[in-house]
């Protein structure tokens, strides 16, 4: 069982996407430069369309080919139908192919020593780009654009323009809340103080068909140009800023009678209407409210600290103010890593009630935990809606969230004719795909308040607005106009100062007259006609497609839909209208090549992002694990069995994953110390060359005083190929890659260029199977951590190499000789192609082969529980045959048998069987099935005889363990003090490396 234990980094799916494991990245702000110079944005707004253009510039700083990985937002409304790479005079456009052979077409270029470019959509308004193959010193340029409905609202006329992802919180208990694959995780590397090192150019051209006015550009004012060219034609320019905000405007036009119009487009690429009502300002209205209960739903997570949660405690005090204590009723929740509500239920409005809420608001400042807002809307939702009442919850939050689908399902489940939700964004750059989605399920609407921007004003008429409808019993009568789709269904209600937006394909237009027919207050019907403003519109086709696929993805959540049906539906309209979507990507390739000599040495350099204005991270001073426990990373995790009965298994190595595993499993501070004392131990002892000597080791220590033993067995290339693998995998075990970065980047960027050097050219790092089996599966989880180009040609060599040394068997397959097929080696090759896997790598039938034969084989009692955990990482479980079969043989006998001596008149001390593997075999197998067997008792015995057992304080040897503990005589003990270091430092690893399934939960 010589590498049992190494299983440490099986990274989820939710990395591959980002490059960063689903953790939030503390930048340094040193090394390599940004790659991203700068970005152009280019906004013509006409009407009710505006068309968004950003040139972004990349420069390759570096000697050898780059590929630039860029994490950033665009409108969560927009719909991205531009994009186009310029090398040089060659200006690229890109096409929208499915995703997974948009993906195989750019990796086939890079391949091939072509640049190439591919945009994949991480969620509606977050989008992960890849530039590969940057010449050396070379720039390329990336296009992308997209079109935009805007709204007015309240007479006011909203856009934006973001710049910036916020980190987001990634709840371990919204991780499978949603069906179908995990959104992949959006949070780039952030820089915490300075600049990320681009820069940012804007400008704005608006033509609005009458004349506006009260024109404000909030959040970059003091770096901002306002022209006035005309009374309907202004431009807003703002150049080399920092991208840390978002690009906000707003300008009114008022209505005193309910109007509709159309824009109306007949070309190549069919015919589509758009279509808006705009109801008059509310303060002209009067309508009878509804007696409403209102939660206030608050955010007082890390991220809300300081400003943001003062703007939250000025809306709370605006929503007050329009209260009607004699009807109204008011709640308070507050939610951060837990949720709790002020009163057991809505209490009156009245002045001592809602002073009471004002105060607690006040005192539960934001400042630590994660956003868990899944748990607030339960706790807000607790007392159920009264069949006389109305309840609306409103969020006051920044929506750092990565689990928004979440969210929006238990908001669409939760909304009817007596619930409604709103959402209230609070920021420099507010994650608007939340709030929008909780105003479109929750049958409410959204907004967003702005960094200094007042909330008495921003929510003047708010609350009438969502109580007191307007016109009601709305329908259109179509007339002659044949339509043949909307994007969306229409609102049966339309309220004051909130429009109603309506886009549809036509298979005739007829030149016929369309009205809106609907009842007033009064009780009086309204005939209001719509006028149609033909023209050139060629936006409203891709206009049309967003928002149907939006409305897809809506049917969805309320369970409407299934993934299958929706990803289906969203694919046949994304390709015939060249859309980005969930399930497209563009990809553009350039048809140059590079030399052949340069085609294989592609270094990644992401492009770190600022954090947004005004926000900070409390922790993020101290360094990545803090501010990963902050936000609530959800780290690495591990894939390791299929899921469901004990095999399968997830893990968590950093951030709050890994202290939340720690403190529930057992783990101490001692043995959180003895890790990184070892990891210690490991750096003073590596080769100049990278790798760790199983005989020349010693001499690598500077410190005083006696050296350590060198070791006595394997000294050649492949024992030290073993030893640097496993080392290698005890500090990615603890989070330390060679990309992030952390004090032992170097340390281990050197070790995997050494094991990378010693591949053959049949993809075979050593002629010792198992030392192939560590060097593969050390790369393999090193690829799957960083997503690092040059890794992924060397895993795929050596995957391909371990998968023809396969021997038949039956009808599978395993590792060792004809007839005498080695289970050890077998687990060994298992864990090297479940890391590759991890990775996204191709693995062929190896792991069904693997199970195919342990289906059938007759396991010898010796080997009984290494057969069981390859049963465990091949998906089998409970009900299996094979599983219940080699369960029922060894759990037993673990529970019987133990492994710690207490019969010593010294004390308890470890019974290390054959050898330390078997023991870590044993520890490993008892946390796997702790809800049967003794984990608690054995852990706290074996944890702490093991971290006692460390050599401490001993200059050289420090942070070690003694060969003896090995049996006299075994290879282990022979191989000496780094091999078996390793090996102890897994198994006090073991607590964040793995979190058990057990059957039944």
């Amino acid at each position: 069982m010589r590498s049992l234990l190494c299983l440490c980094l099986f990274v989820s799916l939710i990395h591959a996407e980002a490059g960063n494991n689903g953790m939030l990245l503390i930048a340094d702000g040193v090394g390599t430069p940004c790659p991203l110079e700068r970005t152009d944005i280019t906004v013509s707004i006409s009407g009710p369309i505006a068309r968004v253009d950003l040139v972004q510039v990349f420069r390759n700083p570096l000697e050898v080919p780059a590929e630039a990985v860029y994490t950033y937002p665009l409108s969560d409304r927009g719909a991205v139908d531009r994009f186009a790479l310029r090398a040089g005079e060659r200006l690229i456009r890109g096409v929208v192919l499915e995703k997974q052979q948009a993906q195989e077409r750019y990796d086939a270029a890079i391949a091939a020593g072509a640049t190439a470019a591919i945009l994949r959509q991480n969620r509606p308004n977050v989008f992960t780009q890849h530039i590969g193959n940057i010449p050396p010193q070379g720039s390329i340029e990336v296009r992308v654009g997209y079109t935009e409905m805007l709204r007015c609202e309240a007479g006011t006329w909203r856009f934006h323009v973001p710049t910036v992802v916020g980190p987001r919180y990634q709840s371990p208990s919204a991780q499978n809340q949603a069906p179908g694959p995990a959104a992949p995780n959006p949070n780039p590397a952030v820089i915490t103080a300075g600049n990320a090192g681009h820069q940012l150019n804007f400008t704005l051209d608006l033509t609005s068909p009458v004349p506006h006015r009260d024109l404000h550009f909030p959040n970059y004012a003091e770096q901002a140009t306002i022209t006035a060219l005309s009374p309907s034609h202004s431009r807003i320019e703002v150049r080399n800023v920092v991208p840390d905000r978002d690009l906000t405007c707003d300008w009114t036009s008022h209505a005193a009678t309910p109007a509709a119009g159309a824009l109306v487009h007949q070309g190549d690429d069919g015919q589509y209407l758009a279509l808006s009502i705009e109801p008059p300002e509310w303060r002209a209205v009067m309508v009878e409210r509804v007696p409403t209960d209102w939660v206030l739903l608050l955010d007082i997570s890390g991220s809300m600290s300081g400003a943001p949660h003062q703007q939250a405690l000025d809306a709370i005090t605006a929503l007050i103010a329009a209260m009607d204590p004699s009807t109204d009723q008011v709640q308070l929740t507050c939610f951060t890593g837990s949720a709790s509500n002020l009163f057991e239920a809505p209490v009156p409005a009245t002045p001592e009630h809602t002073q009471l809420v004002q105060q607690a608001a006040h005192d539960r400042k934001g400042g630590g935990g994660g956003t868990e807002m899944l748990k607030g809307f339960r706790a807000a939702l607790s007392n159920p809606a009264k069949a006389n009442r109305r309840r609306v919850v409103i969020l006051l939050s920044d929506g750092y969230i990565g689990s928004e689908d979440a969210v929006h399902r238990l908001v669409a489940e939760s909304a009817n004719d007596n619930s409604t939700f709103i959402g209230l964004g609070i920021g420099s750059s507010v994650n608007r795909h939340l709030f929008t989605g909780i105003a479109e399920l929750g049958n409410g609407l959204s907004r967003v308040l702005t960094p200094g921007e007042s909330a008495a004003t921003a929510l003047n008429g708010l609350l009438p607005q969502i109580t007191a409808p307007f016109l009601t019993d709305v329908h259109i009568n179509w007339g002659t106009v044949k339509v043949d789709q909307l994007a969306r269904a229409l609102p049966t209600s339309i309220y004051p100062g909130a429009p109603m937006h309506c886009i549809a394909s036509l298979t005739d237009l007829a030149d016929g007259a369309i009205s809106l027919n609907a009842t007033d207050p009064n009780g009086t019907v309204l005939t209001i006609p719509v006028q149609l403003h033909s023209g050139h519109h060629p936006s409203l086709s891709s206009a049309w497609a967003r928002d149907r696929i939006t409305e897809l993805g809506n049917a969805e959540l309320r369970n409407e839909l299934s993934r299958t049906d929706t990803d289906a539906a969203i694919l046949e309209i994304a390709l015939k209208h060249q859309l980005l979507s969930r399930v497209t990507s563009f990809v553009a390739v350039d048809v140059n090549q590079l030399p052949e000599e340069l085609r294989i040495r592609m270094q990644r350099l992401d492009v770190p992002v600022n954090l947004p204005h005004g926000m900070t991270i409390p922790g993020a001073a101290k360094g990545p694990a803090e501010a990963n426990a902050e936000m609530g990373a959800a780290g690495a995790f591990m894939a390791i069995g299929a899921g469901g009965g004990a095999g399968g298994a997830f893990g968590n190595i950093t951030g709050g994953g890994r202290k939340r595993a720690v403190a529930k499993y057992g783990e101490s501070k001692a043995s959180e110390s003895a890790v990184s004392a070892d990891l210690r131990f490991f750096q003073r002892h590596q080769s100049p060359d990278g790798r760790w000597d199983v005989d020349a080791y010693p001499i690598q220590c500077n410190l005083p005083g006696l050296k350590c033993e060198p070791g006595t067995a394997r000294t050649g290339i492949d024992g030290d190929i073993l030893t640097t693998a496993e080392v290698t995998l005890c500090y990615l075990g603890s989070g330390y890659d060679h990309r992030m970065p952390n004090k032992y980047r170097k340390v281990v960027q050197a070790a995997l260029d050494w094991l990378s050097a010693q591949q053959g050219t049949n993809g075979a790092f050593s002629t010792a199977l198992d030392s192939h089996c560590l060097a593969t599966q050390a790369l393999a989880e090193a690829y799957a951590m960083t997503n690092e180009p040059r890794c992924k040609p060397i895993v795929e060599a050596a995957v391909q190499h371990l998968l023809a040394m396969k021997v038949a068997a039956g009808a599978g397959a395993a590792w060792g000789q004809e007839g005498a097929l080695d289970v050890e080696l077998t687990l060994q090759a298992v864990l090297a192609l479940k890391s590759a896997k991890a990775g996204g790598l191709v693995i062929g039938t190896g792991l069904r082969d693997v199970r195919s034969w342990l289906e059938q084989a007759t396991i010898a009692p010796a080997d009984q529980s290494e057969a069981l955990l390859i049963a465990c990482f091949v998906g089998l479980r409970t009900g299996d045959a094979a599983y219940d079969r080699l369960s029922q043989a060894v759990l037993p006998q673990l529970n019987a048998q133990g492994a710690i001596a207490d019969d010593d008149p010294k004390g308890p001390k470890l019974r290390w069987h054959s050898d330390i593997n078997d023991t870590l075999a044993l520890n490993l197998a008892l946390f796997y099935h702790q809800d049967a067997l003794p984990w608690k008792a054995w852990n706290t015995v074996f944890r702490d005889l093991l971290t006692n057992a460390q050599v401490a304080g001993k200059e050289c040897f420090d942070g070690s363990w003694d060969p003896a503990l090995a049996p006299e005589g075994s290879e282990l003990r022979a191989m000496g003090r780094l091999l078996i270091s390793a090996r102890s430092a897994q198994a006090l690893e073991v607590y964040y490396h793995y979190m058990p399934k057990h059957q039944g939960k």
